[in-house]
């Protein structure tokens, strides 16, 4: 084998495990994963939010509000987020549902 085929083969091997790390459901997937307490779950990239965002982020995003069996998103003033490929925006709570709710 080549220098060429070799550095070609390591590409490729690469390539597959970074999709197989990023592909749904698996493990990495669960590392952005929290777990929301009863009430209101601030998060942002301030050290006072429950979730805790990167500096790149706004202080303050929104809010997660659970009530035990639902979950309603609240976006701070100012701020739109994208879900399922549409725009939201502040002022407009959403109730999210789980996957399995379809």
């Amino acid at each position: 084998m080549t220098s060429e085929d070799y550095l070609h083969t390591i590409l490729h091997w690469r390539e597959e495990m970074d999709a197989d790390l990023r592909r749904e459901n698996n493990w990495l997937a669960a590392a952005g994963n929290f777990w929301l307490k009863p009430g209101v779950n601030t998060f942002g990239s301030s050290r006072d939010c429950d979730i805790l965002f990167p500096k790149q982020f706004p202080r303050l995003l929104g809010a997660f509000e659970f009530d035990g069996t639902t979950v309603t998103l609240h976006l701070d003033i100012g701020q739109s987020a994208e879900l399922n490929g549409q725009t939201i925006q502040y002022g407009k709570p959403i109730v999210l549902k789980a996957e399995q709710d379809d």
